[in-house]
């Protein structure tokens, strides 16, 4: 299962990359400079593919450019503002895109850059994640899951406390390198609150 966590936007990644993207709306923030480090190869890409952001829509871009990652993925959110169920769908989706590409993490970047948006994408790529794989004995390589971590990305990373999970009482983003398992989530299912505050 991989490690998830909270943190703040770096200058490079490793591994695929994921940004959601809201639809008509000019790109901004980290998504803006990608594509300015990319030369303008991620908005031709999605141009290409008709891709303007429209909600449940999933664009996979490969080799946009050095010094990016190989993958990088562009999850719709649609116009209106996206509920805590699209939020989680999301994250979902990013991981099915990637999760048995060869990267071994993800980071996602929700595009309001908010901590909270982050969790929510994140525990729907947690909730995606579960796989038994271990009782799978015939599974080749590139079929497993390659992924390991999984990392949300947000202005001001996971120290803010505007976003975190609730696991009986204790809370799991609370700090910047703090990781939490879904056997976690499988432990105390009913004792965990989504805290979104700020």
């Amino acid at each position: 299962m991989p490690s998830i966590s909270l943190s703040a936007v770096p200058e490079t990644y490793a591994g695929a990359l994921a940004f959601t993207v809201v639809e008509d709306k000019a790109w901004s923030g980290p998504l803006a400079a990608a594509d300015k480090a990319s030369g303008g190869a991620l908005r031709r890409a999605a141009d290409a593919a008709r891709f303007k952001g429209e909600k449940g829509k999933i664009q996979l871009v490969l080799g946009v450019g050095e010094g990016l990652p190989a993958r990088i993925v562009l999850c719709g959110m649609g116009k209106d503002s996206p509920s805590l169920l699209d939020l989680n769908r999301a994250g979902a989706q990013i991981l099915a895109t990637v999760a048995t590409s060869g990267d071994e993490s993800l980071s996602i970047l929700p595009h309001d850059g908010s901590a909270a948006t982050a969790a929510l994408l994140l525990e729907g790529a947690a909730m995606r994640s579960y796989r038994f794989d271990g009782y799978r004995t015939r599974l080749k390589d590139e079929q497993r899951q390659s992924v390991t971590a999984i990392v949300g990305r947000s202005k001001r990373g996971a120290g803010d406390d505007t976003g975190c999970l609730k696991l009986g009482g204790r809370r799991l983003f609370r700090h910047q390198n703090r990781p939490w398992f879904p056997r976690d989530i499988a432990l105390g299912a009913d004792q965990i609150s989504l805290i979104v505050s700020g």
